[in-house]
């Protein structure tokens, strides 16, 4: 949060990876300061003469609570998120601070959140998702439930979502589709202030769905939601209901978000008729990365001109994803 309301851009290093993957991020990420915990990262290799500032528990008593003036602009990087890597190297993903301020608004609204709600901070913060479960909801007064460290079962995360009134929460398909499995189960257990849950990071199984509403969870507003780290966390979302069930392909991935578009395209750059399907490319003027760190070739290739949209220097993101 300091290094937003600075105007900087942060790169999170999660302290579970292996040694050698995060020197190789540190190092290609250029990064100007490191904040850590003092017994954290003490067998990386970090780059010479790079700052290092502890994170501690010192006092904080004698600094100001006035609001920091804000010197970003739009176009300055807000976070640069390496992928998995698992074709080849990790990649580093820049998104830009008009790129967060656009995602809040719109992830606020679809969440329909309020002051009021309880949210779940379940993505460790290395990973996009850290991204939807935390800034939107501070952004409107909600509140976020963090889950820490700890690897929670499915029946911890039950109790947690009934002891601390968690009202939404963003879960992985396969986590999701094992709690709807031990709901199910159990159809009888309380909902507790649950009113939304939102599937993400893979495809979604209809039979969880059929799960969900065995389970007397119809009433929970569930969402299956899509996007690639690329077009800043979630580009199209779906409102799931029992009739989904019946349709074999799957559960759809839904509709563009607003200032996002999804495009079926076949090899040559063309626009497939209804029922064929090609490669998803998505657009959006804010919305997607300014392009991959230090990787100018990855970039002209994944990052494309968009044919489609009438404003100067818009892009498509090719997202490799087959879509009908």
């Amino acid at each position: 949060m300091a290094i937003l309301k600075s105007g900087a851009g942060y790169v999170p290093l999660d302290p579970d990876y292996p040694a050698e993957r995060l020197a190789y991020m540190i190092e290609d990420s250029g990064m100007d300061l490191l904040l850590a915990q003092p017994e954290l990262l003490t067998d990386v290799a970090l780059p010479e003469g790079l700052p290092r500032l502890a994170l501690t528990t010192a006092s904080l008593a004698g600094y100001s609570t006035a609001n920091p003036v804000n010197l970003a602009c739009a176009e300055d990087l807000a976070y640069l998120i390496y992928t998995s890597g698992s074709t080849g190297r990790p990649k580093g993903v820049c998104l830009a601070h008009a790129a967060l301020r656009e995602f809040c608004v719109i992830a606020a609204d679809y969440s329909q959140l309020s002051a009021d709600d309880r949210v779940l901070q379940f993505a460790t913060f290395s990973f996009d998702g850290f991204v939807e479960q935390c800034y939107p909801p501070l952004c409107v007064g909600a509140a976020l439930v963090l889950r820490g460290d700890e690897l929670w079962d499915t029946d911890t995360l039950y109790r947690q979502i009934i002891e601390h009134g968690v009202t939404l929460a963003d879960l992985p398909a396969a986590y999701w589709y094992l709690l709807a499995q031990e709901w199910a189960a159990q159809p009888q257990r309380e909902k507790g202030r649950l009113r939304q849950v939102h599937v993400g990071g893979e495809a979604m199984s209809l039979e969880g769905l059929k799960l969900w509403h065995a389970a007397g969870l119809g009433d929970v507003r569930l969402l299956n939601t899509y996007g690639p780290t690329e077009a800043t966390v979630v580009s199209s979302t779906h409102l799931c209901t029992l009739a989904d069930t019946q349709n074999l392909i799957g559960v759809p991935i839904g509709r563009a978000l607003p200032g996002r578009a999804l495009y079926v395209l076949d090899s040559e750059g063309h626009l497939l008729p209804t029922g064929c399907v090609g490669e998803l490319c998505i657009g959006g003027d804010a919305g997607i990365a300014q392009h991959y760190h230090q990787r100018p070739g990855l970039s002209a290739e994944r990052f494309i001109a968009d044919p489609f949209s009438t404003t100067p220097g818009a892009r498509l993101y090719r997202t490799g994803d087959l879509a009908r």
